[in-house]
Order: C-alpha cells, then structure tokens, then sequence
C-alpha cells in the first residue's frame, strides 16, 4: 500500500472508530472530551454545566441560570418569582414573605414591613389593606382589632381610636364618633346610653350632670330640659312636678313652688300665679275655691268682716 493511503487510514481510526472520539473538536455538544481520555467516549456534561460542540470542558452555568439535566447545551435563566441558588438544581420558588420581580435571581427579596405574600413564587409583594395589619409578611393581613382602625395601605400595625371614638367591629378603616346621647369611654366597646339626670354631646368619654333647675327623666338624652313656669324640678332624673293647689312658680327653672300669700288661692295643679280673692268671699284656704261671705259681710280676707254702720 502506498505510504500516503496508510497515513489517510491511520488519521481515520484516530478520528473515529466504533463512536470512540479523540478528536476534540469532534467532542458532541452536551459532551466534554478531556485530551487525556482513554475510554475514547465523551463524557455527558454534569448538571449545572453545559458545553457546544468540540469542547474539552463543560462551563458551569452563570449566576442565576440552571442546567438540571446532565448533557446540557444550553443553560436556562432563573424565572421571576423563583430564585437559583445552585445551578445543578431546578428553581426555588420564593417563600412566603418574599417576592422576585426579575428573571436570573439566585435569591428573593423580603417584603417591606406593611408587605405580604399569599403564596409562594410570588412575583411581587401585595399592600396590606386599610383596616388590616401585616406585621409578619408571611401571613395573610390580619383585621385591626376592637378600638383600633386603619384606613391606609401598607400598614403593620393599626392605631387606637381617640377619645370619644369607638370601634365595634373587627377590621375598621375608621374609628366611629361616639354618638349624641351616649358617651364612649372605652374605644373597644359600644357605645352606652347617658343615663337619666344626663345628657352628651357627639364625642364623649362621659355624660354630662343636669344643673339644678333642669331635669332629664329618659336615658339617651342629647339635652336636659328647663323646669317650665308652674312647675317644680326637685330631682334632676325625675319628671317636672306641677304646682298643687295653692301654690304656683312663675319662674323657670326652679325646684320648689310657692305658697299663695294670704287672701289668695289657686285650685289647679301647675298654676303660674294665684288669684286674689273676690269680693264676697272669703279664702281662709289657698287651696280651695273662694266661699261666699253672709249678706252682711265684707270680702278679700281669711274671713268675713262685719259692714259697719
């Protein structure tokens, strides 16, 4: 045989026989195949690392890429709402508590106080919710309690209703105002009703005392009324009292009647004034009616006087 055709077939054999490679740039892509080989197979690229055609070396995957399989061509970049830590291993997904925005990441972030997650692989942190606090990112918002209100997003903790507010229900964006008629000193409970002798206005932590010459009989009440003229308030949580017979008010606001002065009278209850006694008669008794006097006899008085002559 000619010495060129047996240099041909020896560089032939060398290249391939069998599927044995021993030529790098021949090595497939997946594959590395180190010169110093002597199985003559190429070897699969480990997971985490990828190789073209012809290589001698697999490069390991870049920060935030994964190659999960061995004989990789190619590595894949990390996808957003995953984290890759260890290139040889398929994405994470982000905790609860923690989000990914953006492709390649080989961590997530946590989310800002005020912040939540509801699952995991989370792309993006979620704002807490007025009348809602998220003081722990990895848990779902949890409703502001009694005597606390939250009208703003993003918030870890709710505020305490102010005085004279109140808040009843679990989970309030606003604190209610203590209505007129009740008082509200404690911002966790209804509010309660003034009791009789009192009143409020919108916004109390206390009711109010009635003043003397005032009264107030009903509970709830936005105001406490005036004694009227012909009547007498001596208990400020008791109905007014009319005036008996025989005595009247003509003054408001006050807590006892007056006595009919001598020589006049009233029958009736409530009576703003007495009436004089007319002549004729004789009023010995404020609280009856005037009775006649004898023919004879005068008028105006306690008792009949004798018509001189």
């Amino acid at each position: 045989m000619h010495r060129r055709s047996v240099i041909l077939m020896s560089l032939i054999l060398s290249v391939v026989v069998g599927n044995v490679y021993t030529d790098i740039k021949h090595c497939p892509a997946g594959s590395y195949c180190p010169a110093n080989m002597k199985t003559g197979q190429p070897i699969p690229c480990p997971a985490g690392t990828f190789s073209n055609v012809g290589q001698g070396a697999c490069t390991p995957c870049q920060s935030g890429f994964h190659a999960t399989k061995p004989g990789s061509t190619y590595c894949t970049i990390c996808p957003a709402g995953y984290y890759c830590p260890y290139a040889h291993l398929s994405p994470l997904p982000c905790p609860l508590g923690q989000a990914n925005d953006q492709r390649g990441q080989i961590s997530c972030t946590n989310c800002n106080i005020g912040y939540y997650t509801t699952d995991k692989g989370s792309t993006h942190c979620l704002d807490c919710p007025p009348g809602h606090f998220c003081d722990d990112a990895a848990s779902l918002p949890k409703p502001c309690r009694l005597g606390e209100a939250n009208n703003e997003m993003s918030q870890w903790k709710c505020k305490r209703c102010g005085v004279g507010n109140y808040s009843q229900n679990l989970g309030q964006a606003l604190c209610d105002i203590c209505p007129p008629g009740s008082y509200c000193n404690d911002p966790a409970v209804s509010p309660k009703k003034c009791p009789v002798g009192t009143f409020s206005r919108s916004g109390q932590t206390s009711c109010t005392p009635c003043t003397v010459g005032y009264f107030m009989p009903y509970i709830g009440s936005t105001y406490c009324e005036y004694c009227p003229a012909g009547y007498y308030c001596p208990n400020v949580t008791q109905v007014k009292q009319p005036c008996p017979p025989g005595t009247f008010n003509d003054k408001y606001g006050q807590i006892a009647c007056e006595k009919c002065e001598s020589g006049y009278y009233t029958v009736n209850y409530g009576s703003t004034h007495c009436i004089h006694c007319p002549q004729g008669h004789v009023c010995n008794n404020a609280r009856l009616p005037p009775k006649s006097c004898p023919s004879n006899r005068l008028t105006g008085q306690v008792i009949c006087l004798d018509i001189i002559g």
